[in-house]
């Protein structure tokens, strides 16, 4: 459901709203037929106000996006989603062409929404989303979601280069690292031997060091020894430890 936000005494529906410390940003599509600017331009919006809703601090049209992730490293907002051929990427992004409409994209904000500081696309020929973002404490970018690219970009030596399933028809889970200024894929692979995975959720322990939520529908997946649940039921979710090589995994029961 629609979350309400208040932009210049105009109620508008939004998509999600996301805390970031003291402020609440909220991201989502206006309507179209709101502007005629946002009816050619597909555009989108960033808003980041107070959590008592009283003024709105920054806020910035982002064209041709549609936004559904965001998080913050105290200085910077970082915003991800579904890009259009016209996402405006530095020349010194990782990415920076548009392989179709199921690619996904990261964006860096400074924090008074004022300046882009750094944009890409990442994904392969298949859709690709991601589900969620966060910033490591060396400064790095780690998304993690899900990909039915077969060329979805993947490191040498990551825990799992080959996408499992044959084509574009099938998913599986990914984890990626990028650099700060998003111009480097430092780190990348995918989940499992097998197709059906869906990373939902990204949490951070340390540089490098990340957690992972999400479902997994073949028990082929990769089990610990002393996990808390070694037992496969067919359509569970999972809970996984990496560190971005070499990595640690483990089961939760219950999808």
């Amino acid at each position: 459901m629609p979350t309400n936000a208040t932009v210049t005494g105009r109620r508008r529906g939004v998509w999600a709203t996301w805390v970031l410390g003291a402020a609440v940003s909220v991201l989502g599509a206006c309507s179209k037929a709101e502007s005629d600017h946002l009816a050619q331009h597909n555009s989108r919006v960033v808003l980041d106000a107070p959590a008592d809703g009283t003024a709105i601090v920054a806020s910035t049209f982002f064209n041709d996006v549609f936004v559904n992730r965001v998080t913050t490293d105290g200085d910077t907002i970082l915003v991800t989603g579904s890009p259009g051929v016209s996402l405006p990427v530095l020349p010194n992004a990782f990415d920076k062409d548009y392989s179709g409409s199921g690619d996904a994209f990261v964006a860096r904000f400074d924090g008074q929404l004022s300046r882009l500081m750094a944009a890409t696309y990442i994904g392969g020929s298949g859709n690709d989303d991601i589900g969620g973002i966060l910033v490591d404490s060396s400064g790095r970018i780690v998304i993690a979601g899900v990909t039915a690219s077969p060329d979805y970009p993947t490191t040498p030596g990551a825990y799992h280069t080959v996408k499992g399933g044959s084509g574009v028809s099938t998913y599986t889970s990914m984890v990626s690292c990028l650099s700060a200024d998003l111009s480097q894929l430092v780190y990348s692979s995918f989940l499992g031997p097998s197709p059906g995975g869906w990373a939902s959720d990204v949490a951070v322990f340390g540089p490098g060091d990340v957690a992972l939520v999400g479902s997994f529908a073949f028990c082929d997946f990769p089990v610990t020894p002393g996990a808390f649940d070694v037992t496969c039921g067919g359509n569970d979710g999972y809970v996984a430890r990496m560190q971005l090589e070499p990595s640690t995994w483990g089961y939760m029961d219950g999808a």
